[in-house]
């Protein structure tokens, strides 16, 4: 070899790590291949995280509660065996965040349905007054801020509608779920940190849903 004497050696582990570099180029490449197009990506995370929640991974829990699966079009590829599934599993998975003060799992139960379809549709009472008041009543025990104030607002909101008064819930109702909501606070989050922002509903603790 040309150049300086007593190089050999690194000369050579050098070419063998730029072997190595584009074997896991190679590698990375033939991944990338093979993961299909986006229908087949969104079936292959939607089976993943369905069968990591089996196996009692919390994180796979909240976020096939939260049942966001969709392509990018909005197109949904379940099964009636998948909507059975999930209307068997989602409720223990639920209990269980609730029981263990995941903020997360409020978030979803909290939701206001638009257009599009989750699996979350399916849980019992989700995007109903009462449910969302209830949700709400829970997050206001553990918000700071101005979060807490935007909560105050979507209660005064629920209780109150100035635009259909006819969806206004009963004062029996509203005593009920603030006394659910005080209760489930005491119960299970109180030791939990302060809501400043609007939990996710999948994913890490302190991201936010925007």
């Amino acid at each position: 070899m040309n150049g300086r004497s007593g190089l050999e050696l690194q000369f050579a582990a050098c070419l063998n790590r730029v072997v190595d570099h584009q074997d896991q180029i190679r590698s990375a490449h033939a991944a990338m291949a093979s993961c299909g197009d986006e229908k087949t990506l969104a079936r292959r995370y939607f089976e993943a995280t369905r069968e990591a929640a089996k196996t009692g991974d919390v994180e796979a829990q909240l976020c096939y509660v939260s049942g966001e699966f969709a392509d990018s079009d909005g197109t949904t590829h379940y099964t009636d065996e998948d909507l059975a599934d999930y209307r068997s599993a989602a409720p223990a998975y639920i209990d269980a965040a609730l029981d263990r003060g995941d903020w997360r799992v409020v978030g979803v139960l909290a939701r206001h349905f638009v257009d599009g379809f989750d699996l979350s549709r399916l849980i019992d009472g989700i995007g109903e007054p009462e449910t969302i008041y209830k949700m709400d009543a829970l997050m206001r025990l553990g918000a700071v801020g101005a979060y807490a104030d935007t909560l105050n607002a979507s209660l005064q909101d629920i209780a109150h509608p100035d635009q259909k008064p006819e969806l206004a819930l009963s004062p029996a109702s509203v005593a009920a779920a603030e006394d659910w909501a005080r209760l489930t606070y005491a119960r299970s989050f109180a030791g939990s940190l302060p809501l400043t922002a609007a939990p996710a509903r999948c994913g890490a603790d302190n991201d936010v849903e925007n």
